[in-house]
């Protein structure tokens, strides 16, 4: 019968020898093989996509198979340099797969490129070039700006800021916890990733700590920022109480002393609103405002007529109470003064006021 012999061998003379028992004596077979000149094919690259950003100093490359019908592909070489003209080559590999992974990097844009080389010594050309980055620098800790530290507040939502952070590979978000406590233990009150500087939250009344981080582009954190702390008070004074002068009381036209009692407040009174008006609705005719520290004030001048007064409590962190119940007084112009008249006769008569 026939028979078919397949091998692959390099390119040269060669000597087959196959041992036959039927026959007694061994068969010779003397080859020709003509050498392999044709390169493989140019391997592709798959990842990373051109551009890409790893936050880790290895990563990963991978490239198409490239195929060879002569010798068959034996490996691959890998070059991976800082510059696109390969002058300086940072690391180098001759995976027999179609993938590999560097070794560490330096921080910095990276290029890439692969050729396929097969059993016979022949090499394609290179692949087209890649690019990376790799970036495993955090961002600078961001200054946080407002509130102020140890602020009094009675504002809510708070308005929260910090700085701006730059970095080379650009700013991908910040981070901001909120907490009671300088610990920062959980549950948090709040916490929420933004992509601006600045946040609005609502709170309850009470001390609260707060501070921020930024991310990068690569995946870096940054520090925290120093811890902040503020107070929030939402719960307005007491109203205070009209004292003095009793309702309905008449005074002669000119100033009146207004007293009330004293409010009170867990942050203290800051002040007291004190107005003064012709009508009880105190519409757009309010005839005298007044702010004071004490319970007491002396308004100004006032004309004759009804009045009706009222006052309010500010605290420190700028929460106002109710209005106080409103009272009345009347001014009233001073009599005026006789005038003696003289009678032809001699007696003396008054004109009355």
């Amino acid at each position: 019968g026939t028979n078919t012999i397949r091998f692959r061998a390099p390119g040269g003379n060669w000597t087959i020898l196959m041992p036959n028992a039927d026959w007694g004596s061994d068969i010779i077979l003397r080859v020709i093989v003509a050498p392999d000149l044709i390169p493989p094919t140019v391997p592709t690259l798959v990842s990373p996509t051109n551009g890409a950003l790893f936050g880790t100093n290895t990563v990963a490359l991978d490239w198409t198979d490239s195929t060879d019908t002569g010798s068959g592909v034996a490996q691959y070489d890998v070059e991976v340099a800082s510059d696109p003209g390969f002058g300086s080559i940072q690391w180098t590999s001759s995976p027999a797969a179609s993938a590999a992974t560097t070794g560490a990097l330096p921080d910095g844009q990276h290029y890439w490129r692969v050729r396929a080389r097969d059993n016979a010594g022949n090499v394609s050309a290179y692949s087209a070039v890649g690019d990376f980055t790799t970036d495993t620098t955090g961002p600078a800790a961001p200054s946080l700006l407002a509130p102020a530290d140890g602020l009094l507040t009675a504002t809510n939502p708070v308005a929260f800021s910090w700085t701006d952070v730059w970095d080379v590979n650009g700013i991908a978000d910040y981070r901001i916890e909120v907490d009671d406590t300088a610990a920062f233990s959980a549950p948090l009150e709040y916490a929420s990733v933004r992509t601006t500087a600045s946040a609005s939250v609502g709170l309850l009344s009470g001390t609260h700590f707060w501070r921020a981080y930024a991310r990068d582009n690569a995946g870096n954190v940054s520090a925290w920022s120093a811890v902040r702390s503020f107070q929030l008070d939402t719960t307005p004074p007491t109203t205070p109480s009209p004292v003095s002068p009793a309702a309905g009381a008449v005074f002669l036209t000119g100033r009146v002393d207004l007293d009330w009692t004293d409010s009170t407040d867990a942050n203290g009174v800051a002040g007291y609103d004190v107005q003064v008006a012709p009508d009880a609705t105190f519409g757009s005719a309010i005839e005298w405002t007044g702010t004071t520290t004490a319970s007491g004030v002396n308004t100004a001048p006032l004309a004759s007529g009804l009045h009706y007064w009222r006052v309010r409590a500010r605290d420190n962190a700028g929460s106002v109470s109710g209005w106080s119940a409103v009272r009345t007084f009347t001014m009233q112009d001073p009599p005026t003064t006789p005038a003696g008249v003289l009678p032809t006769d001699g007696s003396a008569t008054w004109a009355s006021a």
